[in-house]
């Protein structure tokens, strides 16, 4: 019993001595620690080992020029696509930037715009260090990345599918963060095929076709598993690059000489 109570405070104390662990949200090191431990914790599911994305998200004070950092991790990377640019003035630096995503926009070589567009990454709150709401800058980056990367293009502002998405077949994000040391290759693709009015009412109804193209392993090969509900092998890949229909890719880590070195996170 003795051992049991002993036992018992040392939990205690362990579970005290997390709840007041203060980290300082202006240390990347500090706030990348306060990730893993609030997931150390956790059940490591075969979701967050095999498919969860980190994303890095800094937050600089307009006013005192102070920057904090945060980190979360999500099990498909959303990159929302959005062709007005009315919440953009013409005098704003970023103005030509954003205009030329509106219709083209190529992955990964436009991602830090994708990942914080102009039109959003400004906001009003409250400053840690001021003490007061303080316009705010925001900015995210793919911090680190598992096995494989589901990659969800959305559409909603873009429900006639008029817009280029422009994917390739090996992805190299290793510009993103020193915690990226492979390549990834393109393993799955889903478009979406609807009728030729491209009516918006379409979008969430029986009208609504998506087709799906994945790589089998053992031999490279690409099947289709298109809109009848039937499967075959295609003849050209040249029908996964479809830029304008994509709705989700998925990516896989090609293994190399670092694959032993993956992160932990």
């Amino acid at each position: 019993m003795d051992k049991y109570y002993k036992y018992e405070a040392e939990e205690d104390s362990k579970i005290e001595l997390n709840q007041v662990k203060k980290y300082d949200i202006y240390s990347e090191i500090e706030m990348l620690q306060k990730f893993v431990d609030s997931h150390s914790t956790e059940h490591k599911t075969f979701i967050y080992e095999k498919f969860h994305t980190i994303i890095k998200t800094s937050r600089l004070c307009k006013s005192c020029k102070k920057c904090s950092y945060n980190y979360q991790s999500f099990p498909t990377l959303k990159i929302p696509l959005n062709r007005s640019n009315s919440l953009i003035a013409d005098n704003q630096l970023d103005n030509e930037i954003y205009n030329a995503l509106i219709s083209k926009i190529c992955f990964p070589e436009n991602l830090s715009q994708l990942l914080s567009p102009s039109y959003n990454s400004i906001k009003k709150e409250h400053c840690e260090n001021c003490k007061k709401y303080k316009e705010i800058i925001y900015n995210n980056s793919i911090f680190a990345v598992k096995q494989y990367l589901i990659v969800d293009i959305d559409r909603e502002n873009d429900p006639k599918n008029e817009m280029i998405f422009i994917y390739p077949e090996i992805l190299d994000l290793r510009n993103q963060s020193k915690c990226i040391i492979n390549l990834y290759q393109l393993i799955g693709v889903i478009t979406k095929k609807i009728n030729d009015n491209n009516n918006k009412d379409d979008l969430y109804n029986e009208k609504a076709k998506y087709i799906c193209y994945f790589k089998m392993k053992k031999n490279n090969k690409w099947i289709v598993f298109d809109e009848n509900y039937k499967l075959s092998e295609l003849k050209s890949n040249e029908k996964i690059y479809d830029f304008k229909g994509v709705s989700v890719l998925v990516y896989s880590k090609i293994e190399g000489e670092d694959s032993n070195n993956d992160n932990n996170f």
